[in-house]
């Protein structure tokens, strides 16, 4: 097994404490155990032998199974160790997976597994069927992870064990509230706040994605199942992994593009920010946020001499992360005073962006007279009870503020003059020449359809025609209309 592949989940089912099902080594069971090409353990065991249980292990730690008439069986397939590592050595257990689950009666999917020193069974149950387990036994509290709250149980167990027909041992749960059948489980947050619960954990034995059905002294477990995707991943994944510096000095202001050794913009709510060559658009660096608890946290900047009291101003900046878990990410743009003896937090503007693509993050705004203690922030939409998706860390590239001044002495229009030297903007001039012709449409198509391409961050906010803060055929199509009514 590869040190980056992803592991997923099984099922269980139990009808009450004293008949809590468990994988052994039972004499009169049925079992079938192997190794796929590509390094995953796979394993069909019934209690009793009962019934019919067929398992045809797949690819990539995916395989069906079918059971019917059975007292307890189970169907897995993810990693055994032969050293019994300790999780916490392991620097993180993540699977992703995808289910077609189907059972009757008393029905888990779920990872399982076993460690050793102390023996403990466990399940971080994604789903379940007509029984909730394991009966509302030794509750222990609840843990948030992957967008979902799972209650935590510890309770004793006799039965079959990986050591002996019949034995006496711990088992923990974690038990989803909100089912589902498909998304990704951070195992070690579980393994993490059991024993924050004082529930001991052991060496591994076996981290596996579970299918399992349990139908007692009645033999009524019935079931069947796709594993469509099961990757299971030991060790941060590298992309995932931001290298930053802490800026040392001031910068340039607001406006910045992060290209020096310092910056005015420091951590909002959080401490944990920097500068980064790992990911940027202009230039070779970015600002980094990460640590953050909270989807206020994010990054800050005081107005200094820039931003006063019933100015008007336009502010611009690109954002982006790196998750390709999380569909997308929104950011907002706030604006931070004092008035009256209270902190007012005004939301200017929103951007969506997807993994790996840069948002735009733009708004005219004033800064209401009386207004003291000015700063702008930039961090993500507004949750009571975010999601770890919501907390993702995120760079910030590009920034720009300009100080429009209005010309009293015409009846006209406005005119912008800039704090901080001009931007390049023209709506359409996606590579900033000048000018809008047909080779910016070139370069937008080649950008949204991903080929490797370079887009400055002024030209990424020249390309912005559709107003939805996303770039994407409708401002392709938005450009070649500007471009065939303009020549």
């Amino acid at each position: 097994m590869k040190k980056k592949r992803l592991l997923s989940l099984a099922s269980a089912a139990v009808i009450a404490l004293s008949a809590l099902p468990s994988f052994g080594l039972s004499a009169s069971a049925k079992q079938r155990t192997g190794t796929t090409d590509d390094g995953y353990d796979w394993e069909l065991w019934s209690e009793d032998d009962r019934g019919t249980t067929e398992m045809n292990p797949g690819a990539n730690g995916t395989y069906s199974c079918r059971w019917e008439g059975c007292k307890n069986c189970l169907f897995r397939s993810g990693k055994k160790f032969s050293d019994y590592p300790q999780w916490d050595t392991l620097d993180g257990i993540q699977v992703t997976y995808n289910a077609d689950f189907h059972g009757q009666g008393n029905t888990y999917l779920c990872i399982y597994g076993w460690t050793k020193n102390p023996m403990v069974e466990y399940y971080i149950v994604e789903t379940y069927g007509e029984w909730k387990p394991p009966g509302g036994q030794g509750y222990k509290g609840t843990l948030t992870a992957n967008d979902g709250e799972y209650e935590i149980y510890s309770c004793m167990h006799q039965g079959p064990s990986i050591e002996k027909d019949w034995d006496n041992f711990p088992q923990y749960w974690s038990v989803r509230r909100n089912g589902r059948t498909s998304g990704v489980i951070d195992i070690d947050k579980h393994f993490a706040a059991w024993e924050a619960a004082g529930m001991k954990m052991g060496g591994l034995y076996e981290v596996a994605l579970n299918c399992e059905g349990y139908g007692g002294d009645q033999y009524s477990a019935r079931g069947s199942a796709t594993i469509l995707q099961n990757d299971l991943k030991f060790g941060k994944d590298p992309s995932q992994t931001v290298k930053y510096t802490k800026p040392s000095g001031s910068g340039t202001g607001i406006t910045d593009n992060f290209e020096g050794t310092g910056t005015d913009w420091k951590g909002k709510g959080t401490d944990e920010y920097g500068l980064t060559s790992d990911y940027a658009v202009e230039g070779k660096q970015s600002l980094y946020v990460t640590g953050r608890k909270k989807t206020s946290d994010g990054l800050q900047c005081s107005g200094g001499t820039e931003l006063e009291a019933g100015g008007r101003y336009s502010f611009s900046s690109i954002c982006s992360y790196k998750d390709s878990k999380q569909s997308s990410l929104t950011y907002t743009l706030g604006l931070n005073y004092k008035k009256n003896g209270s902190d007012v937090y005004e939301e200017l503007a929103a951007g969506i962006g997807e993994s790996e693509k840069w948002a735009n993050l733009q708004k005219e705004f004033s800064v209401p007279e009386g207004a003291t203690d000015i700063s702008l922030s930039i961090q993500t939409e507004n949750k009571d009870n975010p999601g770890e998706g919501d907390l993702l860390p995120f760079f910030v590239d590009s920034v720009r503020l300009s100080r429009i001044i209005v010309d009293t002495t015409s009846s006209t229009t406005t005119t912008s003059t800039t704090v901080t030297p001009p931007n390049r903007l023209l709506p359409g001039d996606v590579d900033v020449n000048g000018k809008v012709q047909i080779a910016d449409a070139v370069l937008l198509a080649r950008y949204v359809a991903e080929d490797p391409v370079t887009v400055t961050a002024e030209g990424l906010i020249n390309a912005e025609l559709t107003g939805n803060a996303t770039l994407d055929s409708g401002d392709l199509a938005a450009l070649l209309v500007k471009i065939a009514t303009s020549s």
